[in-house]
């Protein structure tokens, strides 16, 4: 391939992603690649065709290697840390540090802070969690879910109301995303006001049907009514989770990690 024909192939994988077609995107980056084994560009549509079709250990093997010929891009690190937080477990402390180092090569994206209260919030670190997300949100303010994601991390801190603030905030922004639904559901759930969970977590099934995850957030919460259901006709408390899962550390230490 000439330089006009590798200009054209990284046009096209850019023109190929409004239609979200990754398996051409691969095709097109690897003949660029074939070529110019290092190219920025044919490696960053390389890691997002394959993030976006869940070729996880693939997208591992492609950050990596551009990680050593580009050292100081930060979106390679932001999709090992997507790899690492697919894999989950031990590796979410790796998650956590491929993120920081995204977030110290380009210390504006909002995303990144996003990305990193994330790995908190899984770790059951609220206070952390928050603290990102709340650069996240000053960065992005108009972002709903990190808007909505900002409020489970309030809610763990026990900040209710500022919890249901941004809650209704982000669904008044942007009612149409399932993930804005997700996370203002999971807000509820935790909560204990089970009814209005199973309302929104119900709606981000409708919008992606097929999604696992939203469908786990859904059974949960149905779980969770079953169990409120059978310890109040027992004269017995419902403690909600956000008040159970207080305490210790979920994945990782930190410290230890380090």
């Amino acid at each position: 391939m000439d330089e006009a024909a590798i200009k054209d192939a990284i046009l096209y994988c850019s023109i190929l992603d409004g239609y979200g077609d990754y398996d051409l995107i691969i095709e097109k980056a690897r003949e660029v690649l074939s070529e110019l084994p290092t190219h920025r560009l044919a490696l960053v549509f390389l890691c997002h065709a394959q993030h976006s079709l869940g070729l996880y250990e693939e997208l591992r093997e492609t950050a990596q290697f551009a990680i050593k010929h580009h050292p100081q891009r930060a979106s390679f690190y932001h999709y090992l840390y997507i790899y690492y937080l697919y894999v989950g477990g031990e590796k979410y402390i790796e998650a956590l540090r491929a993120i920081r180092e995204a977030i110290r090569l380009s210390p504006e994206n909002a995303i990144y802070y996003s990305e990193l209260g994330e790995v908190y919030l899984i770790n059951w670190e609220p206070e952390k969690a928050r603290q990102a997300l709340r650069e996240a949100y000053r960065l992005k303010p108009n972002d709903a879910i990190i808007m909505s994601r900002l409020g489970l991390a309030e809610l763990r801190c026990g900040n209710m109301d500022e919890a249901f603030n941004l809650a209704r905030s982000a669904l008044a922004r942007f009612s149409d995303k399932a993930w804005v639904y997700n996370n203002v559901g999971q807000i509820y759930l935790f909560s204990g006001n089970l009814d209005e969970a199973e309302e929104h977590l119900h709606q981000a099934v409708q919008k992606c049907p097929k999604d696992e995850y939203f469908q786990r957030q859904l059974l949960t919460c149905k779980k969770e009514q079953e169990n409120k259901k059978q310890r109040l006709s027992q004269g017995l408390e419902y403690v909600p989770l956000v008040r159970r899962q207080k305490g210790t550390k979920r994945f990782f230490d930190e410290e230890v990690g380090s």
